[in-house]
């Protein structure tokens, strides 16, 4: 009698070691990267340029309310005010401040504006050396911007009815409107300018014959004199 032996056990197959899942590396999103870049060379700008302006700037007068024509100017109707150096010319500094107490404004100056030399004094009436001019201009000689007291402008000579422009000395006359006048039945508009005596006769004539032009100047350029083309 054969006898057979029992089968072997069948041994169970020896799993392989678990491999460890490679980690993902994270990509650097270029994009992002220079985007950060730029905001901040933009904002290292941005403090130069405000640090160099108020570097640069200076303090003129302005006033914190609107003052009419006649007004006595007292301490709180005018503050110091930081512009750039370079548009200061023309403006009375904040280093005066306490001397404009007691003038009177010689113009009305709306509130805000920038106090000029020419717009106040000890009396309302025009400077030593200046002389106030009464112009009617119709549309076509002044800018249909609207022109506050203490403008700067010129008066230049225009071509007559034949285009020829008026004999003798070109007109080009700097000056600073005092007022401006309602629109009259004839559309035109009215408005009184405070220029040098010495200019004050030949702009007189000149506008009488409506051969001028009135034109609108930066704020800070220097008015009340002459500037002949």
């Amino acid at each position: 009698m054969t006898t057979e032996a029992p089968p072997r056990p069948t041994e169970a197959p020896n799993p392989s070691p678990e491999v460890p899942a490679r980690k993902a590396k994270k990509r650097v999103n270029l994009t992002y990267v220079a985007g950060a870049v730029v905001l901040i060379i933009l904002g290292a700008l941005g403090v130069y340029f405000v640090t160099n302006q108020f570097t640069n700037a200076t303090q003129v007068v302005a006033v914190t309310d609107t003052l009419k024509r006649g007004d006595t100017i007292e301490g709180g109707d005018v503050t110091a005010f930081d512009i750039p150096e370079d548009q200061a010319g023309g403006f009375v500094s904040a280093e005066s401040i306490q001397d404009l107490v007691g003038q009177k404004a010689l113009v009305d100056i709306p509130k805000g504006s920038l106090i000029t030399p020419e717009s106040i004094g000890a009396n309302v009436t025009p400077p030593k050396g200046y002389t106030v001019v009464g112009l009617s201009l119709a549309p076509g000689q002044l800018p249909s911007t609207d022109l506050t007291a203490g403008d700067a402008v010129r008066i230049v000579d225009t071509p007559g009815a034949q285009g020829d422009l008026p004999e003798g000395k070109p007109l080009a006359t700097t000056a600073q409107v005092l007022s401006t006048g309602t629109i009259d039945q004839s559309g035109k508009v009215l408005v009184d300018v405070l220029v040098s005596t010495d200019d004050a006769p030949q702009l007189a004539a000149r506008a009488s014959t409506e051969t001028i032009a009135l034109i609108l100047d930066a704020p800070g350029e220097e008015s009340g004199g002459s500037d002949d083309a």
